[in-house]
């Protein structure tokens, strides 16, 4: 299990005290119990090996439905993204220097990409009840039983209140250890 102090203020931050050597220790949350006992769990990583991700979904991956966007940035990778607000997901890397947090457009999440092989990993952003984030299926091991078709969805034009409200409401909560 994981403890409620790994939920960060930024994923910058929780990549810098990582960096220095951080640990960080707390109490257990209600969902964190909760996805130990009734979970759905899915590793994977990039391709080099380097970033390494564990998702925890409350419902198997045929029953999950998938996401793309217009924006350039997905047009020219071609994810598949899941977000479960009741599972949860966790990233970590071998050497975070490898690791791209890049952030475009409106600048309010990261995506996370290794600057070895290229491949996205997630899009991390800071909500009120702390990291959340929406994931790339391609970047599972078993990424093949995610069948649904992804809906894709315009976010052009969206206000910043919408769009983090949505987040809030719609992602799931993250660690980066």
């Amino acid at each position: 299990m994981t403890s409620a102090a790994g939920y960060l203020a930024a994923p910058r931050a929780a990549i810098s005290q990582w960096r220095n050597g951080a640990e960080r220790r707390g109490a257990f949350t209600r969902w964190e119990i909760k996805m130990e006992t009734n979970s759905m769990e899915h590793m994977g990583g990039c391709h080099c090996g380097n970033i390494h991700v564990r998702l925890r979904l409350s419902k198997p991956p045929e029953d999950c439905s998938l996401r793309a966007c217009t924006c350039s940035f997905c047009r020219s990778h071609l994810p598949r993204i899941v977000s479960d607000r009741d599972g949860n997901f966790e990233v970590w890397a071998d050497d975070w220097l490898l690791v791209e947090n890049y952030r475009f457009g409106t600048r309010t999440c990261d995506f996370l990409i290794c600057r070895r092989c290229g491949v996205f990993i997630a899009a991390i952003a800071q909500a009120p009840a702390g990291t959340r984030a929406v994931v790339n299926v391609n970047c599972l091991d078993d990424r093949e039983r995610f069948t649904a078709d992804p809906v894709l969805h315009d976010f052009e034009g969206e206000t910043l209140e919408t769009r983090s409200s949505r987040r809030a409401t719609n992602w799931m909560p993250a660690i980066i250890r």
